[in-house]
């Protein structure tokens, strides 16, 4: 919902999403059944505006991303993009796929994905969760939103057939911990997926020194700097095994940036990808230079100038790369039944 001004109204946005701390078993939301409310973990919703960008604040300090009109734009910019390079679906799990009841979104952010997925299978029961209430108010009947940290304890009464995480790298602190969250809360023979896009990688073993690559580092510096890290996509199938998951399967699709494949779906995405990754570089880059580097406002502002000049004028090659990985709960020797 937004203002006269086109600018997220939050107290809005989070009225409409359910108040765990006020619901009971008795109550219900719309379309989903009352087993679905979790407690919340969260105080009140509160708020910081900084070089003109609004984001959550919460017991560990501001969101790396915004949550405002702006970022909102991203999201679903970043969807269609997910959908072109999955060639015009959203998850690539499909096993069980029909019989799924209920299903987890993590991290929603806009409810993008939940939506759609609930439109694509009428019969499940799809919940979606985030830090900030930043969901649309307008969704199908068998999608709900909450407002939780995912890094907590997890309280949902019932297990859940299918959880889906979506570019999350970087927004996590203990990737082994919320596996282990994902296990225990997946019925026997449910399945995760997490997708990644990451960030822009020059060609090559050995690329020559550039700005992307130098931007590159810094942000995996700053990201181990407040220990939320951006490269954890390459250690998730290993972190999984170890959690107990089986089946994994891994699958990566390579976007070039530059026009260079012959395939040219793939040119448009690259270059729908590297649109957005340019217009939105502040907004993904601030927070982990100021807070995770020690970077000033104006320090950072000026080396993204430095960066998007190169980019313009300098034909390099690059490519982003997708990182498509799921598995499931194995079914032998485990009992399904919902907890306590």
């Amino acid at each position: 919902m937004a203002n006269p001004d086109g600018e997220i109204d939050l107290d809005s946005l989070a009225d409409h999403v359910i108040d765990q701390e006020s619901e009971t078993d008795n109550d219900s939301a719309v379309g989903v059944d009352s087993d679905a409310v979790s407690t919340t973990s969260l105080p009140k919703f509160q708020y910081a505006t900084e070089n003109g960008r609004t984001y959550h604040v919460h017991d560990q300090g501001k969101c790396i991303l915004p949550n405002d009109a702006r970022e909102m734009e991203r999201l679903n910019d970043m969807h269609k993009i997910w959908v072109n390079t999955l060639g015009g679906e959203i998850s690539l799990c499909r096993e069980s796929d029909t019989r799924r009841q209920r299903v987890l979104d993590l991290g929603t952010g806009n409810g993008t994905w939940a939506i759609a997925y609930a439109d694509a299978h009428l019969t499940a029961q799809v919940i979606g969760v985030d830090i900030t209430p930043t969901q649309d108010t307008w969704v199908p009947p068998n999608v709900q939103f909450e407002i939780d940290d995912i890094e907590k304890e997890w309280t949902w009464k019932r297990k859940f057939d299918f959880v889906f995480g979506r570019d999350l790298m970087g927004s996590i602190r203990d990737w082994a911990a919320l596996l282990r969250s994902i296990f225990n809360n997946l019925n026997p023979g449910g399945w995760v997926e997490i997708q990644d896009y990451g960030y822009p990688h020059p060609e090559g073993t050995e690329p020559p020194p550039t700005k992307l690559l130098e931007w590159r580092q810094e942000m995996v510096r700053a990201s181990k700097a407040l220990g939320k890290r951006i490269d954890m996509i390459e250690e998730l199938e290993d972190l999984m095994m170890k959690e107990g998951f089986a089946e994994i399967r891994c699958v990566k699709k390579r976007i070039p940036l530059d026009n260079s494949s012959k395939n040219e779906s793939l040119n448009q995405i690259g270059k729908s990808a590297a649109d957005l990754f340019e217009a939105h570089l502040e907004s993904i880059s601030m927070i982990r230079f100021k807070d995770g580097l020690g970077y000033s406002i104006d320090e950072v502002i000026a080396y993204l100038s430095a960066l998007r000049t190169e980019l313009k004028k300098n034909h390099m090659s690059a490519y982003f790369e997708a990182h498509i990985i799921y598995g499931c709960k194995p079914v032998q020797g485990l009992v399904s039944e919902d907890p306590v």
